[in-house]
């Protein structure tokens, strides 16, 4: 069957299966080998509105109202690590580290650094747009492209966030399109 809606998280857990999660909260896992959607088993995790897999895929964080989860899949452990939203509360992004012990939450007006264990780390004002993107290049370094055009290049540093704030001259998104 297919997927309900466009997935609000998608990862390549191996070479033949994908993991997606839509709005409605259920994980699912294509088979590329046999072409179907199946739900997780312990995969539900309720409506929410935004969601961010693990690089494995077997961790997912997922935003429920005002409530930031972390869910094991393969346990079905989860943590509710409180209220997320940002002060103007529009959350739009969930992102892990490649080693997926720091998730990136950014909201409207503030970027959040928790720990896998949901601890806040550090937090950073900005400004984003609806369609920011975040991407970690270090265990301890990542960037925000907000909108087109605002890029901050984010250390994460002694429980604080150090950003420098560039503009790009282009309307070419940089870190999709390697920089040309």
């Amino acid at each position: 069957e297919p997927l309900p809606e466009a997935p609000k998280a998608v990862v390549m857990r191996d070479h033949r299966t994908v993991r997606a999660v839509c709005s409605d909260g259920v994980v699912r896992d294509l088979d590329l080998g046999r072409g179907r959607w199946e739900p997780l088993a312990g995969g539900a995790l309720g409506s929410l509105t935004v969601a961010g897999f693990t690089p494995d895929g077997r961790a997912v964080a997922s935003l429920h109202g005002a409530v930031l989860a972390i869910t094991e899949l393969d346990t079905g452990a989860r943590l509710e690590i409180g209220s997320s939203e940002s002060h103007s509360g529009r959350t739009v992004r969930a992102v892990w580290s490649a080693d997926a012990t720091r998730l990136a939450v950014v909201g409207a007006d503030v970027v959040r650094v928790y720990t896998r264990a949901g601890a806040l780390e550090a937090q950073l004002p900005i400004h984003t747009r609806e369609y920011a993107k975040v991407t970690w290049y270090a265990p301890d370094r990542f960037v925000v492209l907000s909108g087109v055009q605002d890029v901050y290049d984010c250390v994460l540093e002694d429980g604080f966030i150090r950003s420098t704030t560039h503009r790009c001259p282009s309307t070419v998104d940089p870190i999709h399109s390697g920089g040309r």
